[in-house]
């Protein structure tokens, strides 16, 4: 609720409102114009008045808080609630002429904030037992627990029931009656016992009318009790507490905060017990190194299999144990190795069919009574047997049975701890079995680093094979070794590597029948082999010599492994024999396999070494060409690095680049690298009778494979054997093509191809920029001189109009282009040059023909009209756009050096240069050159006229520069 009033300046109300004339049962009437502490004297005690006045002196709003005042105003029955006001000044224009105070029944808010405080408590309570959980001390957490119940609930006491067995046992308490005997209940007496067996909580506000409630407590009115339950929905126990207050109880929130701290209760006693099962557990652990410890001494497996037993009993503290071993891959039975006690087991058979146990997989419980008939105990007896195969990398090693009596519970930390027992004992039997083979094998692994070493060595497929052959034979102590190539296309083996076939090296045979030899058919399907008790002739399909045919040293036992290298062009096959006194086994094979695969990563390795070489020397190359392609428009240079680049990275004798022409139908060699000398034209094809191959044709015996064309022809006679000829594929033609010879016969690979096609391409694209250059350089020729041609004309047109003096225009034009080019003046500026000087006067095609001849002197009107003649030039010949950069001429050579010219009035720089060179030019042929009103000036007076007018009409240092041209001439 809310109300108001208003005061003056001198604390009088001036406004009472019908909210406060309710709650103080004073009517406005009764108020209005009285002084405040008048009408409300404890005011002044209360400090409310002091604020107010302060907020009038001082012009500021000040709050009046229930927290301080508690209340501003009491009802009319006297009641006082919590109530918060705001005082505010009122002001007319800059002047306080008063205060209004506003108040609020805040009771609300004191209720939420209440609430609030309970909720901190509440968690400062969870994080209080939180640490306390930490610590695993579950005595403190309970006793910290129910003091803090009883403390936030004002309760007469608190307490926790733990379930022990089936009873109900009170562990902690706060404020527990003095006499109260209810300490050990049973599930299901009273509510305590009621939460227990329904496991929900139970919250009453009047236990009279409870009838499961037992007395305890005679000031007790209210009980609430919720059930200690894990997560996992375990029943520990009951937190429980009673009250004298039942609205104490009201909350919703409070089951809430109750249900948690049972949830907290039950996860420290969680705590608790994986700490003790983390004890067992170190203490299982703590036998079991034991047991290492003593097992690693031992060197009998009797004792093995004794300590073993030993070791299991202490940590089960049991007696009965039962193990059964099987010492050997071989052995049809397992044998008894350790039994305690042996009365127990004594109709236990002492050997038992291996089959019996090989499907023991894990660990099997039989319950008692339930054991299989092969396995039995003494009548009377029963016993719950516990199985556990000892297994170690798949064999089955031993069998341990534990027999435990009736009552004794298999849990899952003892099966853990009897699964460690055997994994120990797994492998200590392991290891015994192993000690031998282990040696071997390390002299074996010693061997492959060596070998691994030597291999890195290697520099090419063929060096892998052979370092392979020697460290296999080393390894593994054989005499006789091979390694035989099958290459792609072939049908028959071939010796690359040969150790101690003494037949086989004086036969001199070096190929063999791939069909019918043993060692063919292990490389065609792929699979390491081993023999025995064969000829080695036998293995390759060859003729053994006659002497040697029923000699028994010849049988040997013999492996073959397949080797496939990647990328390469043909496989390999290792063969190692010996003598029958050395007697080959898979594990010599599975050695063997090694190697070959060792061979096969260090083949690829030394292939990807290589080939990245080449494949960064080839980029480095292609670069080089593109390079010179790019940068030069002189064909003859470009084919002559290409094909020297070629010769280089594609590993060939000789390359050529034939282009076709066809006015002649003739295939014509332009340039070559690596050919012997002839006269020319002695490579060409002519005529070329067939169309030229799209496609890269490789030809891998020009000598005996007899093909027809002319191409060959030469190239056969001038002994090249492999040739390969790359399409030159110009805007979708065949234009030519790239020839690469060699004298030896060699298989291109993929990447031989490929990279001979790119340079196809950058042949071609050399080729098609030559000619394209080429065409343009013709085209911009025949352009220059039409241009050139044009313009003369229009030059001689204007002279016949103009009755210019005969050659005028050619002799200035000559002139002013040489004099630019003493300035510096380059090639292309120089045509630009030509062209403004020959165009001088066009603009006067604009003027008319009577003032353009007529015979005497020009009025000033005329004079204007003349002087407009640059003025045309510039309109006509800016619309000519290659003409452009020519208009300075006819635009400005009227244009004197000191601004009195026509048409802009132009000064010194302010005139284009060649404006400026051509103007002296101009002026000095006028003067040189007969005209109908005068003769033509003697040449030192018109040197004296242009140096007299040097810094006036022209610029002067054109003019020294001109005087000297003149004086070079003269």
């Amino acid at each position: 609720m809310f109300g108001f009033f208003t005061l003056d300046t001198d604390l009088r109300i001036r406004q009472w409102n019908p909210w406060l004339a309710e709650w103080t049962g004073r009517k406005p009437d009764e108020v209005e114009g009285r002084p405040l502490l008048e009408v409300f004297p404890d005011m002044k005690e209360r400090g409310i008045a002091d604020i107010i006045s302060y907020a009038l002196e001082f012009s500021a709003p000040m709050t009046l808080s229930w927290r301080f005042h508690r209340y501003i105003f009491p009802s009319a029955s006297g009641e006082t609630v919590p109530q918060s006001g705001l005082v505010q000044p009122l002001y007319d224009r800059d002047k306080v002429t008063g205060m209004i105070v506003a108040v609020q029944d805040v009771r609300d808010r004191q209720v939420a904030e209440e609430e609030l405080r309970l909720r901190i408590r509440e968690l400062e309570t969870l994080h209080e037992l939180d640490r306390l959980i930490l610590r695993n001390d579950v005595d403190a957490v309970l006793q910290t627990l129910v003091e803090r119940v009883a403390e936030l609930f004002d309760a007469l006491h608190a307490e926790v029931f733990l379930l022990e067995g089936e009873r109900l046992v009170l562990r902690a308490a706060h404020n527990w009656p003095a006499g109260a005997t209810q300490t050990n209940l049973a599930i299901g007496d009273g509510i305590v016992g009621q939460v227990a067996l329904q496991r929900r909580s139970f919250f009453s506000l009047d236990v009279s009318r409870e009838s499961t409630y037992l007395p305890i407590d005679p000031r007790t009115r209210a009980e609430g009790a919720v059930p200690i339950i894990s997560e996992a929905g375990r029943l520990y126990g009951v937190l429980n507490m009673e009250s004298a207050h039942p609205e104490r109880l009201i909350s919703g929130g409070v089951q809430d905060f109750l249900e948690t701290l049972g949830q907290q209760i039950a996860i420290a006693i969680e705590n608790a017990e994986a700490q003790r099962r983390e004890q067992k557990r170190l203490k299982t652990l703590t036998h079991l190194r034991d047991l290492g410890v003593q097992l690693a001494g031992t060197q009998r497996i009797t004792d093995v299999y004794d300590l073993t037993a030993q070791a299991a009993q202490h940590v089960f503290e049991t007696k009965s144990l039962l193990l059964y071993a099987l010492d050997a891959d071989d052995e049809e039975e397992a044998v008894i190795g350790a039994a305690q006690p042996v009365d127990l087991f004594s109709q236990v058979p002492p050997t038992l069919p291996r089959e019996y146990l090989s499907d023991l997989q894990a660990a099997v419980v039989w319950p008692a009574g339930e054991q299989p008939a092969w396995f039995p105990l003494p009548a009377g007896e029963a016993h719950t047997l516990a199985v556990f195969p000892l297994r170690s990398q798949e064999r089955l090693l031993a069998v341990l049975f534990a027999a435990f009596s009736e009552r004794w519970v298999v849990n899952a930390a003892d099966v853990h701890a009897l699964a460690l027992l055997s994994e120990q004992l797994g492998a200590q039997i392991h290891a015994w079995r192993l000690q031998r083979e282990s040696l071997q094998r390390l002299r074996e692994l010693d061997a492959l680093h060596v070998a691994s070493q030597r291999l890195r060595e290697a520099e090419d497929a063929m060096g892998v094979l052979g370092l392979t052959l020697e460290s296999a034979m080393d390894v593994l102590d054989v005499p006789c070794g091979a390694v035989l190539l099958l290459r792609q296309g072939r049908a028959f083996l071939e010796i690359a590597h040969l150790r101690c076939f003494h037949t086989l090296e004086d036969s001199r045979q070096r190929a063999f029948p791939l069909e019918t030899s043993l060692a063919g058919q292990v490389i065609q399907a792929g699979k390491p082999r081993m023999v025995r008790r064969v000829r080695h002739e036998a293995l390759l399909g060859a003729a053994p010599p006659p002497e040697m045919e029923t000699s028994e040293d010849a049988l040997m036992d013999a492996l073959m492994v397949p080797l496939f290298v990647p990328h390469g062009a043909f496989s390999a096959l290792f063969l190692l024999a010996a003598p029958p006194h050395r007697r080959l086994n898979e594990d010599d094979l599975r050695l063997l396999d090694t190697l070959v695969q060792m061979a096969g990563i260090a083949g690829q390795r030394a292939y990807l070494r290589r080939r990245t070489k080449q494949q960064v020397a080839r980029l480095m190359s292609l670069s080089q060409v593109t390079a010179t392609v790019n940068a030069s428009m002189d064909l003859s240079l470009s084919l002559a690095v290409l094909l020297d680049e070629a010769q280089k990275q594609l590993g060939v004798d000789a390359a050529a680049v034939y282009l076709f022409s066809a006015p002649e139908r003739r295939l014509k060699m332009v340039a070559h690298s690596g050919l012997p000398p002839a006269p020319p034209g002695a490579w060409d094809v002519y005529p070329l009778n067939e169309p030229l191959s799209r496609q890269v044709r490789i030809v891998l015996d020009l000598q005996a494979q007899q093909i027809s064309g002319g191409l060959y022809r030469p190239l056969r006679q001038a002994g090249f054997r492999t040739c390969a000829s790359i399409p030159l594929i110009v805007k979708g033609t065949a234009r030519g093509m790239l020839v690469c010879l060699s004298h030896q016969v060699f298989q291109p690979d993929s990447y031989w191809v490929e990279f001979s096609e790119i340079l196809g391409r950058v042949t071609a694209m050399a080729v098609d920029m030559s000619e394209m250059f080429s065409g343009l350089e013709r085209a911009n020729t025949e352009l220059r001189i039409a241009y050139d041609a044009t313009i003369e004309g229009w030059a001689k047109a204007l002279e016949l109009r103009d009755n210019e003096t005969k050659g005028h225009s050619d002799r200035v034009t000559d002139m002013t282009v040489q004099l630019a080019g003493l300035m510096g003046f380059d090639a292309e500026q120089l045509t630009y040059v030509r062209w403004g000087a020959l165009l001088h006067d066009i603009g006067k095609m604009g003027i008319p023909d009577s003032i353009l001849h007529k015979p005497g002197p020009l009025t000033d009107e005329e004079w204007q009209i003349m002087r407009m003649h640059p003025v045309y030039a510039y309109n006509l010949l800016r619309e000519i756009e290659f003409l452009g950069p020519a208009i300075d001429i006819p635009y400005c050579h009227h244009e004197k050096w000191d601004g009195s010219g026509y048409p802009q009035g132009l000064r010194g720089e302010q005139i284009p240069l060649a404006a400026r060179l051509f103007a002296i030019v101009d002026v000095w042929d006028a003067l040189r050159s007969d005209r109908p009103y005068r003769k033509a000036w003697p040449r030192e007076k018109a040197c004296r006229f242009i140096m007299e007018q040097s810094g006036i009409h022209f610029d002067p240092e054109v003019v020294r520069l001109f005087l000297r041209l003149i004086g070079e001439k003269e």
